[in-house]
Parts: C-alpha cells; sequence; structure tokens
C-alpha cells in the first residue's frame, strides 16, 4: 500500500483519535463529589480542531450579544448546547480577527470589574469558581445595580425592575472604553 494520505483523511482520523482520548480522560474514581461533578461538567465541554490547531471553541464562534446576566452565566459556566468551556478560559488565539479579539478583551473587562464590585461592596458574596447558576445569583444582585448606576443613566430615569435584562455586556464593554479613553 502506497504510504500517501490526503490532508482530509488525516485530520479526519486525528479528529477521530482525539475525540475518543479526550472522552477517555478524567474517567477515574473521585472520592470527593465536587472533584466528581467539575469531572463530569469538564467531559461536557470539548476542544476544537481548526485551523491547524486546537481550540476553545469552534470554528467560526463569536461571543453573543447579550444581556450581562446571560453573560456572566457564559462566562463561568459555559455553553453545554456548544459544549463550549466557561468564557473565562477562551484564549485570544481562538479567534481568527482582531475584532473578535477584542470583543474578548471587552468583556473581560466587564467580568473584572463584576469581580470588583463585588469583592469591594459584599465580600462575603463572591465566589470565585461558581459551580452553578445558584452560586451567580449573589454576585450579580450585588454587580448590576452598580453597573447600572454608572452605565446606564438613560434607564436609571425609567425607573423599571427589570432594567438587568436589557443591561448588554457589548455595551458596557464599550462604555468601560470610552471612560479609559477620557
Amino acid at each position: 500500500m502506497a504510504g500517501n494520505i490526503s490532508e482530509e483523511r488525516l485530520s479526519e482520523l486525528l479528529e477521530r483519535h482525539t475525540n475518543q482520548i479526550m472522552k477517555t480522560v478524567g474517567v477515574h474514581e473521585s472520592k470527593n463529589s465536587d472533584e466528581a461533578q467539575n469531572q463530569s461538567r469538564s467531559s461536557d465541554f470539548q476542544s476544537f480542531l481548526w485551523g491547524g490547531r486546537f481550540h476553545n471553541v469552534p470554528s467560526g464562534f463569536r461571543l453573543p450579544a447579550c444581556d450581562i446576566n446571560q453573560a456572566f452565566r457564559l462566562w463561568h459556566l459555559g455553553n453545554l448546547h456548544l459544549k463550549v468551556r466557561p468564557y473565562k478560559h477562551i484564549e485570544s488565539r481562538d479567534f481568527p480577527t482582531k475584532t473578535l479579539k477584542n470583543e474578548l478583551v471587552g468583556w473581560r473587562k466587564v467580568m473584572k470589574m463584576i469581580d470588583d464590585i463585588v469583592e469591594k461592596e459584599a465580600p462575603e458574596k463572591y465566589n470565585a469558581n461558581p459551580k452553578s447558576e445558584i452560586d451567580l445569583v449573589p454576585m450579580l444582585s450585588v454587580a448590576i445595580p452598580v453597573l447600572l448606576d454608572q452605565y446606564d443613566r438613560s434607564r436609571k430615569r425609567q425607573r423599571t425592575d427589570n432594567r438587568n435584562n436589557v443591561l448588554n455586556i457589548l455595551t458596557i464593554a464599550s462604555k468601560i472604553n470610552k471612560k479609559a479613553t477620557m
């Protein structure tokens, strides 16, 4: 048999074997239930092979334009539907364009701001590694009013109770950048 293999076939074989290896990684008994939960959650996610290397996101992935609640959830818990690990683990090398890399920078700034707000205003509610949506609620309950006061002045006048549903992460990121350049 000839020793030639097409790039497509090689890529297919590598991906298949990589997926098999990743399924078996971390499959051992755990003495700690938190450790077991982390292992099962980590196996819910995958790495994606494209562009000749592994990435934390699939090819063509884009950070969503979403409200701050959803962004915070994705940041800490990931997207199980797309099998993308928590967005805080995404690296700039996972994006092919400068625009997409800049969006990640914006997300990082907003998430750091939320962490800083919670640590300052209510340190007892701060959780560096939340494991579920329930863990996120106390942090957001502290951060959302502060973010609204700082970055959503037009909504302040309307005095609606549901303001955080429309507080978009990309809007906050762009306002943070504008403040930084002033």
